[in-house]
């Protein structure tokens, strides 16, 4: 009722002067721009779009700040898994040392970096043994409160030896300052870059509303397996229909696969299953394909 944006137009109507959009200039009687309350939303407010639908600035701002955090991310040459990570250590621990000198690094520099990514893998790996003992546990558990046959009690892997020496916090920004350095020498080449791993790949740019995971499922023990590929993706959300129809939350995976702890039923039955990528705890990406498998009976 006191002012209105008029998107055929593109003119500011007011009772006391005008916008003439054909000569550029603002018509007021004192110089300077007239318009009554209201006529101008404010940055919070909406703007109307050529569509005449409306988007609120913040929400566009969030868009954009995601979608810009998204894509630095795979630019990122470090990968956004473990494995992965483990990977980069390695292949930098076992190629480094053609480079070090001409780079201007110290024998200090490379016992570190190997010290780091000897004690990571370690850790790593114990870590999967212990995942993998953790899921065989709670199907222990859940056999106890509701089997029938006699269970099997898991055993808890323990330490493998030889153990590595140990490191101190901070194997991921130590590692990042070394490359840094690294960059920073008047010796670095870009195919040294590559040869180390520390270059991001081509493919940065891709759109990531295009992203769809793969799965299939297998029984493994018992249990049904989803098995799945991060394709450098942070995380997976997995959801399952257990023959009625209804999606529900099932696990949101960091490291594939995933071991479904449910007991199977008594009654045979078809269990179905789909999944989509995360990124701080956000979807993104298009749902996978369904993946189905009998179970019980």
């Amino acid at each position: 009722p006191t002012g209105a944006h008029e998107s055929p137009t593109g003119a500011h109507e007011s009772p006391t002067g005008a916008h003439e959009s054909s000569t550029g200039a603002h018509e007021s009687s004192t110089g300077a721009h007239e318009f009554p309350t209201g006529a101008h939303e404010s940055l919070t407010g909406a703007h109307e779009s050529l569509t005449g639908t409306h988007e609120p600035f913040s929400n566009r701002h969030s868009i954009v700040k995601f979608t810009k955090k998204l894509t630095s991310m795979q630019k990122d040459y470090i990968p956004s898994d473990d494995e992965g990570k483990a990977a980069l250590f390695e292949r930098f621990r076992d190629t480094i040392g053609g480079y070090a000198d001409n780079l201007g690094l110290t024998p200090a520099d490379v016992t570190s970096q190997q010290e780091d990514a000897n004690w990571f893998r370690y850790t790593l790996n114990y870590t999967v043994s212990m995942r993998n003992a953790a899921s065989q546990w709670v199907s222990y558990k859940n056999h106890l409160l509701s089997g029938s046959a006699t269970a099997t009690l898991p055993v808890t892997p323990s330490l493998p030896t030889p153990q590595p020496n140990t490191v101190s916090p901070g194997i991921l920004t130590r590692f990042r300052e070394l490359v840094r350095r690294i960059k920073s020498s008047p010796n670095y080449l870009e195919a040294t870059g590559v040869a180390l791993g520390i270059v991001g790949p081509d493919s940065a740019d891709d759109d990531p509303s295009t992203l769809i995971p793969e799965i299939s499922l297998r029984l493994n023990g018992g249990k049904v397996e989803v098995i799945w590929s991060k394709n450098g993706q942070e995380a997976i959300e997995i959801q399952v229909d257990r023959g009625n129809g209804i999606w529900v939350f099932l696990a949101m995976d960091t490291r594939p696969n995933y071991i479904d702890t449910e007991p199977l039923p008594a009654t045979a039955a078809k269990w179905k299953y789909r999944a989509i990528y995360t990124l701080d705890s956000q979807r993104i990406g298009q749902w996978s394909n369904v993946a189905e498998i009998s179970v019980g009976g």
